[in-house]
């Protein structure tokens, strides 16, 4: 998954259809950060470890697998996980909540979801998440907020914020 990409859509459903350009310093903190992105759909999957690459993350693992994304947080123990909330059983906040047991790893949880209820985010963010992410966000906006989590989970230095 290491193509060249340019800019052509900022909107990473339709980021597929064009080019991805790289947005970060050689020097970013962003390469220190493992990543795991959890998504049913294999083409949002896909799309978004690349947009992980281009933002420079270090680690970047991908399942497609819901009965997969625990047994992968204990073994890779990501500090960042990106999680589809609509994931088959278990969805995505049967997941959450099992990563809020005290044995399991404790990787910074970003929710992403294709709907813009209030509920959502409510009970994402009741269940340990700290941030949700609709899939309609722009690829700068969404690393930008990356970032944003990461500094504030103490993850990411304040320093490099926004590279």
């Amino acid at each position: 998954m290491h193509a060249s990409f340019a800019p052509k859509v900022l909107n990473w459903y339709a980021a597929s259809a064009g080019h991805i350009v790289a947005l970060v310093t050689e020097d970013s903190h962003r390469k220190q950060i493992s990543a795991l992105v959890a998504d049913d759909d294999d083409q949002n999957a896909r799309l978004l470890v690349r947009i992980l690459e281009t933002g420079g993350y270090g680690t970047i693992e991908c399942t497609t697998d819901s009965q997969k994304v625990l047994s992968l947080c204990s073994e890779l123990k990501p500090d960042l996980l990106l999680l589809d909330v609509s994931m088959p059983s278990p969805n995505g906040f049967e997941i959450l909540e099992s990563l809020a047991e005290p044995d399991q790893p404790d990787p910074v949880v970003v929710m992403l979801t294709g709907h813009d209820h209030p509920s959502i985010e409510r009970r994402a963010l009741e269940l340990g998440a700290v941030a949700v992410v609709g899939k309609s966000t722009s690829m700068r906006d969404l690393l930008d907020r990356l970032d944003q989590v990461l500094v504030r989970a103490g993850r990411m230095p304040e320093e490099d914020f926004g590279n």
